[in-house]
Formats: C-alpha cells, sequence, structure tokens
C-alpha cells in the first residue's frame, strides 16, 4: 500500500517541474489512486503550515513591547528581522519573556529566572 506522505513528497518534486503535477495526476489516475488525492493536498497543507509555524516568531511577554524590544529579542534568538511575527500579552508572566522560534522555546520570564535562583540556593 502506498502512503499518503510517500505520494505528497513525490507530488512536492513533480510540482517543481513544467506539467510535473498533470503528470502527477495522471499517474495517480492510472493506478486507480486518484481518490488519494484529498488527503494527499491535506498532507501538503499541514506540511506548509508546520513549515509556516516554525519560521515564525512567537512571543509572550507581560506588556506591550516596542519595536526595539521585538528586534532585540529577534536577534538574541537567531530570528531574522522579516520573520513572521505574533506578539502575546500574558499576564501571567511577571517579567522578562517567552520565545519560540524554529522549534525551539526561550524562556527569559522572571518565573523561570527566581526558580533557577532557588535551585542554585538550595543546592
Amino acid at each position: 500500500m502506498i502512503r499518503v506522505a510517500t505520494l505528497a513528497g513525490v507530488a512536492r518534486e513533480m510540482a517543481a517541474e513544467e506539467g510535473g503535477l498533470d503528470r502527477f495526476c495522471r499517474y495517480l489516475k492510472t493506478r486507480g489512486l486518484l481518490p488519494l488525492l484529498p488527503p494527499i493536498v491535506r498532507y501538503l497543507e499541514r506540511q506548509a503550515q508546520r513549515e509556516r509555524d516554525r519560521e515564525r516568531v512567537m512571543i509572550e511577554t507581560p506588556f506591550t513591547l516596542s519595536s526595539e524590544a521585538r528586534e532585540s529579542i529577534r536577534s538574541k534568538i537567531g530570528a531574522p528581522s522579516d520573520a513572521e511575527e505574533k506578539v502575546e500579552e500574558n499576564s501571567n508572566l511577571i517579567g522578562g519573556f517567552i520565545a519560540e522560534y524554529n522549534y525551539r522555546r526561550y524562556d527569559a520570564s522572571m518565573r523561570r529566572t527566581l526558580e533557577q535562583l532557588r535551585t542554585h540556593l538550595l543546592h
């Protein structure tokens, strides 16, 4: 049984070629796999969303950030200045920020800093 993920990978490669998607659809049709086209499309959409999420900078902070502060955070976490950004105010944070970029979480919150200090003092 051919997996949807495998067919999606083939579709992605063929899409880069002239007429590649037409050839891919003909391939599916001749092998009786055309009913798999909707799941293939959904799989490719999910992959594209994951890629967009990976490249998005997510910042949580207890207060509104200036553009300079946002740029400073981007620099600290290695995100390019043109990466899509989402900033959320989180009243549960007492200071600092939490950022996510490229599947990594950067916790520079006051809570984490205080927890580290507490751990250090108790050991």
